[in-house]
């Protein structure tokens, strides 16, 4: 198995971890989750301006 990059398991668990967290993300997506009270979908940065 010369032709695997040496760090292929840290890849491998890297993928399952954003897998599981994009699962997360979409879930709170479905159930309609507010966004944080500093969060701005319509501005510029994404955030309110202090």
């Amino acid at each position: 198995m010369t032709d695997l990059p040496p760090d292929l398991p840290r890849l491998r668990t890297l993928e399952t971890w954003l897998a599981y967290t994009l699962d997360e993300v979409r879930a709170a997506i479905t159930e309609g989750v507010r966004p944080c009270d500093v969060c701005r979908p319509d501005s510029a940065l994404g955030f309110l301006d202090s």
